[in-house]
């Protein structure tokens, strides 16, 4: 098998990583942001998802083989007073939330990847 680096053939190949954000809503997210992860091997590595005024989520992933990786990113204490705030006035103007998720994945064999994606949360 050529992605195990134990048997001898070298994994020179970095796995191919996608980042998919379902639609959420803004007056969810002080409790959570959901992000699939997709890697077409096994992989691990982490999440970080940033947003204007210190909008922060961070998360690890392992995927045991290829597949989707489903990650619920909670906010820390003080992020989460900021989107509490955020989605009162939110809710009263029609305004979205940016915010721009980043994943940096390693395979096995120690080759890695990266992957960006811009989206965002409506009211």
């Amino acid at each position: 098998d050529p992605n195990d680096p134990g048997t001898g053939g070298k994994d020179k190949n970095p796995p191919k990583v996608k980042l998919i954000a379902p639609k959420q809503k803004l007056k969810k997210l002080p409790k959570v942001l959901r992000v699939k992860l997709r890697c077409n091997e096994a992989c691990t590595g982490q999440v970080k998802v940033k947003g204007k005024g210190g909008i922060a989520f961070a998360g690890k992933v392992d995927l045991t083989a290829a597949g989707v990786a489903t990650l619920k990113l909670k906010p820390k204490a003080k992020v989460k007073r900021k989107l509490k705030k955020l989605a009162l006035r939110g809710l009263r103007s029609k305004r979205k939330l940016a915010l721009t998720a980043t994943a940096n994945v390693k395979d096995r064999a120690g080759n890695a990847a990266t992957a960006k994606l811009k989206f965002k949360v409506g009211r």
